[in-house]
């Protein structure tokens, strides 16, 4: 491009004569023109901005045809587009530019898409041709501003789609340093895009990433790099925008786009604008809360549920997520209705219904530590939130209280396993594990297929869906153990269902029951059901051929045996798992008449499970009553929410209230020992309520 300031000079003294040169034909003046368009006097513009669209209408036809040609006229063309966007500010006020402008619009459009088509580096923008980086951006970038002078034009401008193309394709190039002003206007314009693409008949996600010829690894790095950048910016404008239009990425329904923003640390970028925005330090009380702040509660559950969903609510956590739905407590005025409702459901169901999982529950436990009662006091417990905080976080007890007894018995340790058929325990590297399922372990060929002929394995290995096929076995091992106190507790209550349903006798029950117990995990609370055999594909021929001996050793041992059925939440689905399952001897399952709610008062917070009618199952004291109901309130709480962390240190001597529930189910397996726990506290319980 000509840059000559002897022309300039010219042109800014002699304008009159500049003008009337370059209608003439003179190209220099032209160029000239195009360097000065945002200075030329009102009464010569509509003559000059003609120029420029009639000179780029007759290139247009022949330009991809001229072959070593091409990058000359590249040059002229660029220079051309350059001016046409400085004279952005002719379209105020005059109808007969703005007219001309629409009228070649898509001829504009198609300029911008070239260049955009021919791009080969920051180097070398258009190879063969003498132009600069900084030159082919700002002629291409002042071009599409041109649609933002007015709304309506906008989206008239906009529905082109070589205009959404070269803006999407600008967005994610560096922009240049002296053009690092329009960053702001830049990403406002793709984020309208999204926000209007129906109006369009467009597919933002599409556009962005699959057409931006980067490919979708590499446009999608570029977009996380701008939300990288936008969060250390410290303007807020720009990183909501920037997180608006990582959160509609993640949104879509574009699965392979979606699954490669989710690897890039989407959750966690978004998290941390979350925080950042709703941070009672930094938002004015008249302030109104940014679009990307109601859109990110109301597809939290979504975005975070591909592969198993609790894994990218763990990225979440890690990244504050907790304080700043604490932070939404106080923001209630500003919230919309169904963001509302989405919060509501976050704390009272989505972090809730994975405290099935171990690791979950581990990361949750983490994330509590840096939560401060004074926040959730101020926060929380003034807003229409409070019972949903407080479900979630008596069920965090409840589970925790689980998590201290598994770690103290004997099950927690991986190091030792029980053979699946005679119950043989050694250490890990002597057994071997089944090939099918590869979630249980057995000690010789023999205890293998006796087990897969007579001891139900054939069923539940058969069963066994892919993705709990060898499953992390500490994670597993946990789940039993909640299922099997869960199950237990709530036997009775069951039974009562399966004599109504089934047409039993009210006792002695049969030392095998003839019916399958189902707890459903997705729900909160827990769904707890019984189900015919008939119920489970193949369970019925498997069940009366192959449990025989099962059936012989539990009545031997007094221990009560039981089909149960398992569905746990996985992101947008669930899994199903079947086990048989030894939930405890039958003297204590059906000998005990201790009501959890009457001799435990202070276990208002734990309810029992529902059942599918929504009715409460009744529930007996257990082992997880007997540690909740020993806490002290003194140490564990501060006012009234537990002490998760040491950052609510208002005593000289404290504990959380994870270290107490560790230090009592300590005490009581060292009292008593895993196998006569229940038996002992159930005891104790007996004997502390008599009169």
């Amino acid at each position: 491009m000509l840059n000559d300031e002897k022309l300039m000079e010219e042109m800014l003294g002699n304008v009159d004569d500049v003008v009337r040169r370059a209608l003439g034909g003179s190209l220099p003046d032209t160029i000239t023109l195009t360097m000065c368009a945002a200075g030329i006097p009102r009464k010569h513009r509509q003559k000059v901005f003609a120029l420029f669209l009639k000179t780029l209408r007759d290139m247009d036809a022949a330009f991809d045809f001229q072959g070593v040609w091409q990058p000359q006229s590249a040059t002229l063309s660029l220079s051309l587009l350059n001016g046409i966007g400085r004279c952005s500010g002719y379209l105020e006020k005059d109808d007969t530019i703005v007219k001309a402008l629409m009228k070649d619009w898509n001829m504009l459009a198609r300029w911008t898409r070239r260049f955009c088509d021919k791009f080969k580096s920051v180097e070398d923008p258009f190879p063969g041709a003498s132009i600069k980086y900084e030159e082919w951006y700002c002629g291409l970038f002042l071009t599409i501003m041109l649609a933002t002078a007015d709304d309506d034009r906008a989206h008239k401008m906009f529905s082109v789609y070589d205009v959404r193309h070269t803006m999407c394709r600008l967005w994610l190039l560096e922009t240049p340093e002296t053009l690092s002003r329009f960053n702001s206007v830049h990403t406002q314009l793709v984020k309208m895009f999204a926000l209007h693409q129906f109006r369009y008949s467009a597919d933002f996600t599409a556009e962005l990433v699959r057409d931006s010829g980067f490919g979708e690894e590499r446009a999608m790095q570029l977009v996380m790099d701008r939300m990288a950048d936008a969060l250390n910016s410290g303007n807020s404008e720009v990183m909501c925008n920037n997180a608006f239009i990582v959160l509609f990425l993640v949104s879509s329904q574009h699965d392979s786009i979606r699954s490669i923003a989710l690897k890039k640390k989407a959750i966690p970028y978004l998290t941390k604008a979350f925080v950042k925005t709703t941070d009672p330090k930094t938002i004015r009380r008249t302030e109104k809360l940014p679009d990307f702040v109601q859109n990110f509660i109301r597809g939290f559950e979504f975005i975070t549920s591909p592969e198993g969903g609790y894994r990218y609510i763990l990225q979440a956590l890690r990244n504050g997520f907790l304080h700043g739905v604490i932070a939404c407590g106080a923001l209630m005025d500003r919230l919309q209705w169904d963001t509302i409702m989405a919060l509501k459901r976050i704390i009272g169901n989505v972090l809730i219904k994975y405290l099935v999982y171990l690791p979950y529950l581990l990361g949750v436990l983490d994330a509590m530590k840096a939560v401060k009662c004074k926040d959730i006091e101020e926060c929380i417990d003034k807003s229409e939130v409070k019972s949903h905080w407080s479900q979630f976080e008596e069920t965090l007890l409840a589970r925790t209280v689980y998590k201290s007894l598994f770690e103290h018995s004997g099950q927690s340790n991986l190091g030792i396993i029980r053979c699946a058929n005679c119950g043989k325990m050694d250490a890990k590297q002597n057994l071997q594990k089944c090939g099918g399922c590869k979630n249980v372990f057995y000690c010789s060929k023999d205890c293998q297929r006796t087990h897969w002929k007579q001891g139900g394995h054939r069923l539940t290995c058969k069963d066994t869906p892919e993705e709990m096929r060898g499953y992390d076995r500490r994670d597993q091992r946990y789940r039993d153990f909640v299922t099997r106190f869960e199950v237990r507790r709530h036997m009775k209550g069951l039974r009562q269902q399966a004599v109504k349903k089934f047409n039993l006798k009210v006792s002695p029950p049969e030392e095998n029951l003839s019916y399958g117990c189902k707890i459903d995990y997705t729900s909160v609370p827990p769904t707890l059901s019984i189900f015919s055999l008939d119920d489970i594909p193949h369970a019925q021929d498997t069940y009366s051929t192959d449990t025989e001996r099962m059936k012989r050793i539990a009545g031997q041992k007094g221990e009560q045996m039981c089909l149960v059925q398992t569905l746990i939440p996985e992101g947008k689905t669930s899994l199903s798992q079947i086990k048989y399952m030894n939930v405890g001897p039958r003297s204590e399952i059906w000998g005990t008449d201790l009501d959890a709610q009457q001799m435990a008062p202070n276990l208002s917070h734990r309810p029992p499970c529902a059942g599918k009618d929504g009715v409460l199952v009744k529930a007996v004291l257990d082992q997880i009553d007997v540690v909740i109901n020993d806490l002290s309130a003194r140490k564990a709480r501060v006012g009234t929410h537990y002490r998760w962390g040491s950052c609510d240190n208002r005593f000289e001597k404290h504990v959380t209230v994870v270290e107490e529930m560790d230090d009592t189910a300590k005490s009581l397996y060292g009292r008593y020992g895993e196998e006569h726990l229940f038996r002992n506290v159930a005891r104790e319980t007996k004997v502390a309520q008599s009169p």
